[in-house]
């Protein structure tokens, strides 16, 4: 059974808020690479353009997209944990909050790191820097798609609530495809591997985590 919660504690208006000063200062520092960011998420050529000038994975920009990328990730798991009355330690909600932004750090951290490892287990780290440079481009993407939604995911009407949970899984659910599917696309592209090393690497590195995140968010 749902249990919709009447309000929802102050911090996560202070979280979200803290989101978007942080984009804003994103949008405002580096205007230039941001759109090159956009532009890249939809072709090979602007992802090329990305590394013109300089790898965009050491940039200034990197760790505030991917923190708001992860903070507002987990507060769409913690706002489902709320719905279906769900607590992972305690009744505490900022303590439910953090390890789920501890778990999903995790998640993200180790999965960028046997990317890595596969890269230079393979010598493949030219195509290994191009794909997690798309997996940056769609983590921005779905940051500013996050941000609206979850805003409505905590704040709106009860009686649309069902409406905005349905839009922002299925939204969410086909920029995550996308993402994978540039992914392979790149290393279908660029490497000579074995079509038995591909399915591997997807299915370890990208789709088992994922299912694994759907089934924790939804059962």
């Amino acid at each position: 059974k749902n249990n919709v919660p009447e309000y929802y504690p102050a911090w996560v208006f202070v979280i979200l808020l803290l989101v978007l000063l942080v984009i804003g200062w994103i949008f405002n520092a580096s205007r230039v690479r941001v759109q090159q960011v956009f532009k890249a998420s939809m072709g090979q050529r602007n992802l090329n353009l990305l590394f013109r000038e300089g790898n965009i994975l050491k940039e200034k920009i990197i760790i505030p997209i991917v923190s708001s990328f992860i903070i507002l990730l987990s507060l769409v798991i913690y706002a489902f944990m709320e719905i279906y009355d769900y607590s992972i330690y305690t009744e505490s909600g900022i303590i439910n909050y953090l390890l789920v932004v501890f778990g999903v750090t995790g998640l993200v951290v180790l999965r960028h790191m046997v990317v890595y490892f596969l890269g230079n287990l393979f010598k493949f780290k030219t195509g290994i820097l191009y794909y997690l440079a798309n997996n940056v481009c769609y983590y921005f993407l779905e940051t500013m798609f996050l941000l609206p939604m979850t805003f409505f995911l905590f704040y709106t009407d009860t009686d649309y609530l069902k409406i905005v949970t349905y839009v922002l899984l299925i939204s969410l659910s086909i920029l995550v495809f996308l993402r994978l599917f540039r992914g392979l696309s790149l290393i279908l592209l660029e490497s000579r591997f074995s079509q038995l090393y591909l399915f591997y690497y997807l299915c370890i590195v990208e789709v088992i985590p994922f299912f694994v995140l759907i089934k924790l968010v939804l059962f």
